[in-house]
């Protein structure tokens, strides 16, 4: 989904033959049709008013071919929609400044639709190129043959300022939509990039990358964070005795019970290996101590190997508080010391990280 703008499903027929890749065509080729057919209405009585009955009867025709391209559009056949648009936009543009001279500025619709042959990702680059820059040379004709035509229009400069800004508009437009496309993509594969491929969760380098900057904008005292490391007790003996396929299971599982188990606000990585580590955000140690000590005891209660149903899974933790600004690092030092403890006093533990136990 884009962040500026929302794509309504709503406008897309079920029956339609409009996949997701191509809702961004859809939208970006329906609003400039739709905003296309609405000007041709006005540019109708316009050219009526002003006496020119030819450009009168070529706008009834420029009007069928703009609906017929958004009902191309609407079934899917958006190439289809935009060579209509385009053919009508080079075809009356051509005539408009045939008749009322290139002061009347009816060429620059050619510069706007010039754009839309790069929505069409069925041509190649070169041919996009090709077609776009065509339709400037007809531009650069335009002024060339139609210069010098008079015509005695009172508001011919506000009819040329009209149609410049009316003309670049959807142009600005596709653009716009464009580049919010190709930035939601990139934010996308920067996120994908920062998940680990098994348990979707985050991998290390989201901390380092993301995490810690967000970090450094907290209050500390008033927001306080507490970093837990926990690792999976004997998870080397699953993997040796029933596979690395049963592992990653086991791995999955647990990933999908701590992500039912935290708020959306609490961070979750996996750290390496059948090591993972937990940010929870405004909770102090006692209440991480308690929510953390639940999720051991359904761990150990839930969780089994799938071929040997007997063979119960748990898990070590060790909490600590991030103590100031700049002390992460430091803080998940402390979470695995005291993971280590949990470790060496019999595993399925939760302990607590204290000044008493050394770094």
């Amino acid at each position: 989904m884009l962040r500026s703008y929302h794509i309504d499903d709503s406008l897309i027929l079920k029956n339609s033959h409009i996949d997701d890749d191509n809702k961004m065509i859809f939208f970006i080729t329906f609003i400039i049709g739709i905003f296309g057919l609405l000007i041709h209405l006005l540019l109708l009585f316009f050219f009526y008013h002003i006496g020119i009955i030819e450009m009168v009867y070529f706008n009834v025709i420029s009007i069928l071919m703009w609906s017929l391209g958004i009902y191309l559009n609407y079934t899917g056949f958006h190439t289809y929609a935009i060579y209509s648009f385009n053919t009508e936009v080079l075809l009356h543009s051509i005539l408009a400044t045939m008749y009322m001279g290139t002061d009347s500025g009816f060429q620059f619709y050619l510069w706007s639709i010039s754009a839309l042959y790069i929505l069409d990702f069925k041509l190649s680059n070169l041919q996009a190129l090709v077609m776009s820059l065509l339709l400037i040379v007809v531009f650069a004709f335009l002024y060339l043959l139609f210069s010098e035509v008079d015509i005695h229009y009172e508001y011919i400069h506000i009819l040329n300022f009209s149609n410049i800004i009316i003309s670049g508009t959807p142009l600005i437009f596709a653009l716009v939509m464009i580049r919010d496309l190709y930035s939601d993509r990139e934010l996308k594969l920067e996120d994908e990039g920062m998940k680990d491929s098994l348990t979707k969760l985050y991998n290390r380098s989201y901390i380092f990358k993301k995490a810690i900057f967000e970090f450094k904008q907290l209050d500390n005292i008033n927001n306080p964070i507490i970093v837990v490391m926990c690792d999976i007790d004997l998870f080397k003996s699953v993997n040796d005795s029933y596979g690395h396929a049963e592992g990653d299971c086991v791995l999955q599982k647990i990933s999908t019970l701590l992500k039912e188990s935290f708020r959306e606000s609490d961070t979750l990585v996996r750290w390496g290996g059948e090591e993972f580590l937990i940010l929870l955000h405004n909770t102090n140690i006692q209440q991480a101590y308690q929510t953390i000590e639940v999720i051991r005891k359904k761990i150990f209660d839930t969780i089994n190997v799938q071929e040997n149903p007997s063979k119960k899974i748990s898990m070590s933790f060790g909490i600590s508080q991030l103590e100031d600004f700049y002390s992460l690092e430091n803080a998940i030092s402390q979470a695995d010391e005291a993971l280590y403890h949990s470790k060496n006093s019999g595993r399925n533990k939760v302990t607590v990280f204290t000044n008493k136990m050394k770094l």
